[in-house]
């Protein structure tokens, strides 16, 4: 989805508005990457080439996988850069793990940056305030592009919306969802929501015989399921992983979407052939 000139520069100008540009040319050929769980708690992602399924699941219903190499890397993230996504551990041949989700490999056109604590992201992003406790995207353009990110509730000084890219250490674009790794909703039979953070009070579990037990506290994650039966990761401290799309500011002719229709056999009249 191309920007619309507000959500670049914050003004209107009428001939630069947002429309769809489908083309997912960047992402051709990407393989998944499973975001795995080990017995020993070891977690990350792992590149499907290197995992097969067993056939068995765990009481959750979450299936088994297995390693297919010897010193096959987990990373932290769903690409390969041994500088700045090193590995974090490796598995062998036969070594079983759960698998809670699935990326396509990070690219141009779909990305994943993350996750960083609050000081990696300080270090990135030297504009940010000391000790972040909570970063959400609060405002979006018509293409959604983010317009506003608040950092501990007060919103990030920035000149204009596309130099938040900048501001957070440099995203390929402003089109992303910040997903708070230490946050979660609890929903509670009555419909009422409480958010809970790191910081939040003890949270118990009550049981059938009205009996009450506090949870026990994550020594570094925990998981929880939701009524979709997701799984996701929630750790005892914040991270925050961006997960976004598109490369540049977004504004004017995409370059990705261009090369689509010329790969189909378009030129530039029947591209721009006038509509009536």
């Amino acid at each position: 989805m191309t920007a619309d000139s507000s959500e670049v520069w914050g003004n209107k100008v009428p001939y630069l508005k947002n429309t769809p540009s489908p083309d997912e040319g960047a992402a051709a050929g990407k393989k998944p990457w499973y975001r795995i769980v080990l017995p020993n708690g070891g977690t990350g992602y792992i590149h499907s080439d290197y995992a097969r399924a067993t056939g068995q699941k765990n009481p959750a219903g979450s299936p088994y996988y297995e390693s297919t190499g010897t010193g096959i890397a987990v990373r932290s993230a769903p690409y390969i850069d041994n500088a700045a996504n090193p590995a974090l551990f490796k598995v062998d041949i036969g070594d079983r793990f759960v698998v809670i989700g699935q990326e396509i490999e990070s690219n141009a056109y779909s990305w994943f940056r993350g996750p960083y604590d609050a000081a990696k992201l300080k270090e990135k992003a030297g504009s940010l305030p000391a000790g972040i406790d909570s970063l959400e995207v609060t405002k979006r353009g018509p293409s959604g592009r983010a317009l506003e990110v608040t950092a501990n509730g007060q919103p990030l000084k920035a000149q204009y919306p596309d130099s938040l890219r900048s501001l957070l250490g440099g995203l390929p674009s402003t089109r992303f969802e910040i997903e708070d790794t230490g946050r979660y909703t609890i929903l509670g039979a009555d419909g009422a929501t409480r958010s809970q953070s790191p910081g939040s009070p003890q949270i118990y579990v009550a049981g059938g015989d009205n009996a009450s037990s506090p949870r026990p506290a994550a020594t570094s994650s925990q998981y929880v399921l939701d009524g979709s039966g997701q799984v996701r990761m929630v750790t005892k401290s914040s991270q925050y992983i961006f997960r976004g799309k598109g490369n540049g500011h977004g504004l004017g002719m995409s370059q990705w979407g261009a090369k689509g229709y010329a790969e189909q056999g378009y030129d530039y009249k029947k591209y721009f052939r006038p509509t009536t």
